[in-house]
């Protein structure tokens, strides 16, 4: 049949006949078999208490509800009661209800790569045509995260609208009151295309939740939402929009097996409050599409996101997105080995030259489901390793490991563009093969090399080594490089110099100086980009340099702090002893300086490479944890120096799951993502950062934050506030929150790698996935 057509009932026959400004009532039950606490043996319960007696209410009562399911929920319905689903696709077949759709699982878009998403709504389109007979064109924002780079892959995918909460963008946004009651339309980052918004509103759904639950009566239900009406004016509101499953099952209990209420007591009360909203002339009912088509065409487009909040959210603060990203059970840990899978997903793609299976890209998805994210249960993190597993087996069965020849080195550049930058192989050889100092042949794509780290065997020849190149690799071609017996490096063509006082360690190359502070554990006090400027943009703001005692305290960047559950607290700012190595010739790229501290929760060492010739610091953390569980940590912060940037065109942007970046300007707004909701819930927001980068700028220059996700996932946090003189901007880059989900465990070895690179404002931002080894003894890692 195609999309879902135009057609349809905006009123019901029962309500056809009401005056044009009733109150249009429209809803989404959202439907959702992957729920964190929700075991399979109670899939068929679920259908039995909660899907079929909705289905059964919207037929009988001739109310037109909106049912949403991603294709991954669907499929599991078919498999446990077929009848469901024909009885759920003629219903819609004949407008009874209008089926929704998300995707093919319910994973966080604004944290996944753009590739992904259009993968996820693609797949989930296959399944609704397959099993539905059509495509939906409303679309549920799943777990309500927006961001505004979602726009277009959405009206790619088909969609006409979608459903959005209203409540948290309108914390940050003066919208008219009639907005809330009127669908709308959102822009792209850009602002060159739109789609419409029907609004969700989460105190609406809890509203009626809190009446089948006895926890409000009918009357004061009833005189809420009457007082959403207003006489002479059209307008509407989303009656419901949230879980289906929390009506007479309650997820998390086990009442409902063991001990079911009698006469299913939730739907009861839902039945008798529908039952007097149908006979009272102020409301009528409509599906989501049909009130999505009575938008105003001629009213400007708004925008949900914000500055203060980038990817608005569902419901109150302590559902944000560090609840998926950062926080569960070691969300961490399970978005570093998504982003690992699909690098590799896309490097196989472009190898074999021909699209993936559709059955990789369903395990990818299935991984990247929210509800892995939350409170999930032993039974569903065993669900989780066991798709882990098959996911990382299958793409290693098709991945061609073609090279065999332990002095080659064979690369694969999957982009579709030359890569020219850097490479960082760690390269194991046999006992034997190579002698001497290692070098590599000449060869038009390496432009530079350098030995960071060495072990030999015990009669000399070379273990292992860790090596830095400079590359130029083709597109989507195999390069080979080959070692062989060397001579150590001569004098490097530029100048290192170090200075050092009582206080700070300055090192100095043609392109960076650097300024750190050994007895604060190698503390940032300056970065400055010679090249780009004559005065630093990032490092320490010492205590009294702001006014406001608030932010009377020294500011550093470059450190971590890490807090634990049971209250205690460690952080790097303690004394150690530089590190350089003593032969600074040996490194023409970079030069690693390193500093160790010891705190009660583990060990560090922290590694900054200097580079020689690019605007560029790399920033490598090696924790070794002591049975840590971490309640916050947050690592490589960076502190923006008041007077580094142009104030009135000061901004920050990064890709939020779309294409395109989103660019946040400053000036005027109070961000404070990194600031604690409550004591149980540790950070406010974050961002998706889904290529991995995230930048301050002005309309000169811009420093980036670039993270590495495929080896170890951070959430960049924002802090913004204007004071005197000028402002106070931070970028703190998190590995872990707390909030009623956390349950992670740090114990062992943990790297964690950022690069700090400038650039001017005109620059396109270079965004290229990392070569790819062809090598069997040769590991690429991140730089």
């Amino acid at each position: 049949m195609g999309n879902a057509t135009d057609t349809g009932l905006l009123l019901s026959p029962a309500q056809a006949q009401k005056t044009k400004t009733a109150l249009l009532l429209y809803s989404v039950f959202h439907i959702n078999l992957a729920f964190s606490s929700i075991p399979k043996s109670h899939y068929s319960l679920i259908l039995d208490r909660c899907y079929w007696p909705l289905l059964d209410i919207a037929i009988r009562m001739a109310i037109p509800f909106g049912f949403e399911a991603s294709g991954y929920s669907l499929e599991q319905l078919e498999k446990t009661d077929a009848s469901f689903i024909k009885a759920l696709k003629t219903a819609w077949q004949q407008e009874q209800i209008e089926f929704v759709g998300a995707g093919y699982t319910q994973s966080i878009l604004p944290l996944c790569p753009a590739r992904v998403n259009r993968e996820n709504l693609r797949i989930g389109h296959d399944v609704y045509q397959s099993l539905l007979g059509q495509k939906p064109v409303t679309a549920y924002i799943n777990e309500q995260t927006y961001a505004s780079g979602l726009v277009d892959l959405f009206l790619d995918a088909g969609y006409r609208q979608l459903f959005m909460e209203y409540n948290n963008p309108a914390r940050f946004h003066a919208y008219p009151t009639e907005t809330r009651y009127q669908p709308q339309q959102i822009l792209n980052p850009d602002g060159s295309r739109s789609i419409t918004v029907l609004w969700n509103d989460s105190i609406a759904f809890q509203k009626l939740q809190r009446l089948m639950h006895e926890e409000i009566s009918q009357d004061d239900y009833l005189a809420y939402l009457s007082g959403h009406g207003k006489p002479g004016e059209n307008r509407g509101i989303a009656f419901y929009g949230s879980d289906a499953e929390v009506i007479d099952y309650h997820p998390g209990r086990l009442d409902a097996a063991y001990h079911p209420p009698k006469d299913a007591p939730d739907l009861q009360r839902l039945v008798a409050v529908l039952d007097v909203i149908q006979h009272d002339d102020r409301y009528s009912w409509a599906t989501p599409k049909a009130f999505a088509q009575t938008v105003d065409p001629t009213v400007k487009p708004i925008r949900l996101e914000s500055p203060e909040y980038p990817l608005p959210c569902k419901k109150q603060a302590k559902y944000n997105p560090t609840r998926w990203a950062v926080s569960g059970r070691d969300d961490a840990m399970l978005n570093t080995s998504c982003y690992r899978r699909f690098y590799d997903m896309v490097a196989l793609e472009s190898l074999t030259r021909k699209p993936l299976d559709d059955a990789l890209w369903r395990k990818l998805l299935e991984k990247w489901g929210s509800d892995f994210r939350t409170h999930t249960t032993d039974e569903k993190t065993q669900l989780l390793r066991q798709t882990a597993a098959s996911l990382e087996e299958k793409i290693a069965a098709q991945f061609p490991v073609k090279q065999t020849d332990a002095m080659a080195m064979m690369f694969w550049n999957p982009n579709a563009s030359a890569y020219d930058g850097f490479v960082c192989v760690e390269v194991q050889f046999p006992h034997g093969v190579l002698h001497g100092y290692p070098g590599l042949a000449a060869h038009v794509a390496l432009q530079a090399f350098q030995i960071e780290e060495m072990d030999r065997y015990q009669d000399g020849s070379v273990r292992w080594v860790k090596a830095l190149l400079q590359v130029a690799l083709p597109a989507q071609a195999e390069t080979i490089l080959t070692w062989e017996c060397g001579e150590k490096p001569s004098q490097a063509q530029s100048k290192v110099t170090m200075t050092q006082t009582p206080f700070d360690a300055t090192i100095q190359t043609e392109a960076v100086t650097l300024k750190l502070i050994p007895k604060r554990g190698g503390a940032i006090a300056s970065l400055q980009f010679n090249h780009l400027d004559t005065k630093p943009w990032v490092g320490t703001i010492a205590h009294g340099a702001f006014d406001d005692i608030h932010l009377g305290a020294d500011f550093y960047s470059g450190h971590f702090i890490l807090a634990a559950k049971d209250g205690d607290k460690a952080t790097d700012l303690v004394p150690g002893q530089l590190q350089l190595p003593e032969n600074l010739d040996a490194y023409p790229i970079r030069v690693p300086v390193r500093i160790g501290v010891n705190t009660p929760m583990g060990s560090l060492w922290k590694t900054l490479y200097i580079y020689r010739h690019e605007p560029r610091l790399d920033l490598l953390y090696h924790f070794r944890f002591q049975d840590i569980a971490p309640s916050s940590c947050r690592v490589g912060m960076m502190t923006v120096l008041p007077d580094a940037f142009d104030h009135d065109t000061l901004a920050y942007t990064t890709v939020n799951g779309g294409v395109m970046p989103e660019r946040f300007l400053l000036k005027g707004h109070h961000v404070t993502h990194d600031e604690p909701v409550s004591v149980t819930v540790s950070a406010q927001h974050g961002l998706g950062a889904t290529e991995g980068w995230v930048a301050i700028e002005d309309k000169d220059k811009r420093m980036v934050l670039r993270t590495y996700p495929q080896a170890a996932y951070a959430m960049p946090m924002v802090h913004y506030e204007e004071t005197t003189p000028g402002y106070f901007l931070r970028l703190l880059p998190s590995i872990g929150e707390l909030d009623d989900t956390s349950h992670t465990l740090r114990r062992g070895h943990h790297q964690v790698m950022f690069t700090w690179e400038g650039q001017h404002a005109a620059e396109p931002m270079a965004v290229f996935q990392p070569p790819v080894s062809l090598s069997a003894n040769v590991t690429i890692l991140p730089i």
